[in-house]
């Protein structure tokens, strides 16, 4: 299976499947099942932004205020399908160039540690050593 990197907060909100779209300056022609990774590097303008975007659910703006930030980094935090591309949404998560509309997402109990890297990736870690470890 593929994987995407995302900065927190956006991949823990991508995972937990509270956010349906996934903004990008590039468009894909993928479709399928991905591995969310979240990077090492956090997105504290990316929190500010759903901190005080009163478009976005008032229940997704408390959760993400109620975090212990950051969460985790440089790991497979879960999964999610990229069911298709778009260059238009009535979202309010859409604010990019182009968007990846998702579905079912599954966020894991366990994070596998895993180094990133840019566009959709072939991941390289060692997964059933980081659930038994």
């Amino acid at each position: 299976m593929l994987a995407l990197s995302f900065r927190d907060p956006w991949g823990w909100l991508v995972a937990s499947g509270l956010k349906d779209i996934e903004n990008r300056n590039w468009p894909t022609k993928f479709r399928g099942r991905i591995y969310v990774h979240v990077s090492k590097i956090f997105d504290l303008d990316g929190l500010d932004w759903i901190l005080y975007n009163t478009g976005l659910p008032e229940d997704v703006r408390r959760l993400a205020l109620s975090m212990d930030w950051p969460r985790v980094s440089g790991a497979i935090i879960g999964e999610v399908d990229i069911v298709d591309c778009v260059d238009k949404s009535d979202s309010p998560w859409f604010v990019g160039k182009y968007g990846l509309i998702l579905a079912a997402a599954k966020l894991y109990d366990v994070p596998v540690p895993c180094r990133g890297k840019l566009g959709i990736f072939e991941p390289e870690f060692d997964f059933l050593g980081a659930v038994k470890g």
